[in-house]
C-alpha cells in the first residue's frame, strides 16, 4: 500500500498501532544487542566532525555540527561532499515515484497543479505556503548544506517533504511511573522506513551545537542532509517521537491546511528550543499545525510523557500511563492554560481559525 504524504498538510492513511489494531503478537523480535562500540573518526572541516558507528551491516553516520545555522549546514555539506549529493538524486527520484504511483490519492486541485505545471513548482508553490509559519533558520541551515556539498538549494528544499511521502509503518511509545523501573521515563521510536527505498543507505545521528540564543544542544536522528526530525533527544532531555494515524476522525482529529509549520520542524523546534514537556504542549498548541498526526514528547527531568492527536484545527493531548497511540486522555493539572480537558475530551482550537 502506498502511505502518502505531500507536504506536511495533506492527510493520507499511514498505518498507526493501536488506534485501529494491535500489534502482531507473532511478530519477530529484534535478537540484535544495543550498540555500544566506539565510533570511528572519518573526517572534520571547519564547525564540524564526521565518525561512522555501529558494526559491519548495522553501520551509521555521527555529525557533530557547531554555529549558527547556516554554519552548521555548511559543516554537514563539507562533511559529506559526495554522500548527500547521491542521498539527494535517489530521495528525490524516490519522491517523484511515489506521487506518480499516487496520483489519484491526492486531492484533485493538488493533482491538476502537479499536471499543469510538474512536481518541481508544485512543491514550490507549497513550500511557500509553509514558509509564513517556518522559522528562517532552516533555510539558513539548507542553504549551507546546499552550499557546501554543491547541491541545489530548492531541490534540496524540496526533498525535505519526504516526511509528508513515506512507506513507514512506525510505532512509539512512552512509559514512566509506576510502569518503568525506578519510575524513570522511557520513550522509542520506531522508524520504519520502506526497506527498499535509499533511507536505508544513509542512516544519521547529528548532534547539533546550537550558538542561537535560547537554544540548546540536541541531537536529530534521521538521514544525511535531512535537517527535519521525525525523532531525537535533547540536552535537556526531551525526546520526540512521531507516527501516522490511519483513521483520524472527528474525535480526536480536526480540519487541515494547506498553510503551516511543517510537523518535522514542529517537532526539530522542541527539541532544540524547549526546556520542559509543558513548553513542548504549548508550542503545539500554539503552533499553526497542518496533517494529522500522532507525536510523542517524553521529559526525563519532569518523570512523563504526553501523546498528542495533532491537526490543523485542533490538538489533543493524550495522557494514560503508558501512551502508544491508544488516543485516551485524563485529566492531567499543570498545563499550559491554553488546553482544556473534559470527558469526553474536548479539543484545543487554535486561535487564528
Amino acid at each position: 500500500m502506498l502511505y502518502l504524504f505531500l507536504l506536511s498538510q495533506l492527510f493520507v492513511s499511514v498505518e498507526s498501532a493501536y488506534c485501529n489494531g494491535s500489534p502482531n503478537p507473532n511478530a519477530v523480535s529484534n535478537p540484535y544487542p544495543i550498540n555500544t562500540s566506539e565510533p570511528v573518526f572519518l573526517r572534520s572541516v571547519s564547525g564540524g566532525h564526521a565518525y561512522l558507528a555501529g558494526t559491519e551491516g548495522f553501520q551509521f553516520y555521527v555529525t557533530h555540527v557547531y554555529g549558527s545555522a547556516y554554519e552548521m549546514g555548511f559543516a554537514q555539506g563539507s562533511l559529506y561532499p559526495v554522500e548527500i549529493p547521491q542521498m539527494l538524486n535517489r530521495t528525490w527520484q524516490y519522491m517523484v515515484g511515489q506521487v506518480e504511483a499516487g496520483l489519484g490519492s491526492l486531492p484533485k486541485w493538488l493533482a491538476d497543479l502537479i499536471g499543469d505545471i510538474g512536481l518541481e513548482l508544485a512543491l514550490d508553490v507549497l513550500i511557500d505556503l509553509t514558509r509564513p509559519s517556518t522559522g528562517a533558520y532552516f533555510f539558513e541551515e539548507l542553504q549551507g548544506i546546499a552550499d557546501g556539498a554543491h547541491v541545489d538549494f530548492k531541490t534540496l528544499s524540496r526533498v525535505h517533504l519526504i516526511g509528508e511521502l513515506t512507506q513507514g509503518d512506525c510505532s512509539m511509545i512512552g512509559a514512566w511511573g509506576d510502569s518503568t523501573l525506578d519510575g524513570k521515563t522511557l520513550q522509542l521510536r520506531a522508524l520504519d522506513w520502506d526497506t527498499e527505498g535509499p533511507f536505508r543507505d544513509y542512516p544519521s545521528v547529528t548532534v547539533y551545537h546550537p550558538t542561537t540564543p535560547g537554544a540548546h544542544p540536541f541531537t536529530n536522528v534521521g538521514l544525511l542532509g535531512f535537517i527535519g526530525t521525525f525523532t531525537g533527544q535533547s540536552s535537556v532531555q526531551l525526546g520526540v517521537s512521531e507516527i501516522g494515524v490511519s483513521y483520524p476522525d472527528t474525535t480526536y482529529f480536526g480540519n487541515e491546511s494547506f498553510a503551516g509549520i511543517p510537523f518535522v520542524f514542529v517537532l526539530r523546534d522542541i527539541l532544540e528550543f524547549d526546556n520542559t514537556v509543558f513548553d513542548a504542549v504549548d508550542r503545539l498548541s500554539n503552533a499553526n499545525r497542518t496533517c494529522d498526526l500522532i507525536l510523542g514528547v517524553g521529559d526525563g527531568k519532569e518523570k512523563t510523557a504526553r501523546g498528542f492527536a495533532y491537526s490543523s484545527s485542533s490538538l489533543f493531548v493524550l495522557f494514560v500511563s503508558v501512551f502508544t497511540s491508544s488516543c485516551a486522555q485524563t485529566n492531567k493539572k499543570g498545563l499550559p492554560r491554553n488546553l482544556t480537558f473534559s470527558q469526553p475530551p474536548t479539543p484545543t482550537q487554535k486561535s487564528s481559525q
